[in-house]
């Protein structure tokens, strides 16, 4: 950690440094992001039984949509290449940390909304705010595989969803 700024100005407290392989951060991200998720398939059975009956005739968009998804968390987790990305500003990883914030706040908002009365909008929020998150965190550590991973991931997800909206 370094501080930016002195005692005659402003001081700023700025991550910086090379990140190892791990990124403690993206793991609780991730963590917080398949929670409601997983309440959501104890819960309710039918929302078990309706995800496994999503199998489509689109299987390459379903293998490009789990590709994504996968990639994205494990980007999220693990830094294939440790030192090789970070935060190019103060302003960069204040973005990170308050984007990623408030993308979470408004996926588990809509997850409440969506648990008490599911609905398309709800849906294509639920699709579209992670792969904001993924790209959010891609583009501010200057991760561009992440960013690239968050791109496939949102743009699959969003039209399976689209796909599957009346069986919401």
């Amino acid at each position: 950690m370094a501080i930016i700024g002195g005692a005659d100005g402003p001081t700023s407290v700025f991550l910086s440094g090379t990140p190892g392989w791990l990124n403690l951060f993206g793991l609780i991200l991730v963590a917080l992001l398949l929670l409601p998720n997983l309440l959501y398939a104890l819960k309710s059975r039918a929302a078990q039984c309706r995800s496994g009956n999503r199998r489509s005739s689109r299987r390459l968009l379903s293998l490009l949509e789990q590709a994504g998804r996968y990639g994205c968390m494990l980007l999220m987790v693990l830094n294939p290449v440790p030192g090789e990305f970070g935060f190019p500003s103060p302003t960069a990883a204040l973005c990170y940390f308050a984007g990623n914030g408030l993308l979470l706040l408004l996926y588990w908002g809509c997850w409440i909304v969506y648990y008490k009365k599911p609905g398309r909008i709800c849906a294509l929020l639920l699709a579209l705010l992670p792969a904001l998150l993924f790209l959010l965190s891609g583009l501010t550590l200057r991760h561009w595989l992440l960013a690239a991973f968050a791109l496939l991931f949102g743009i699959c997800h969003v039209r399976v969803t689209l796909i599957h909206g009346g069986n919401l």
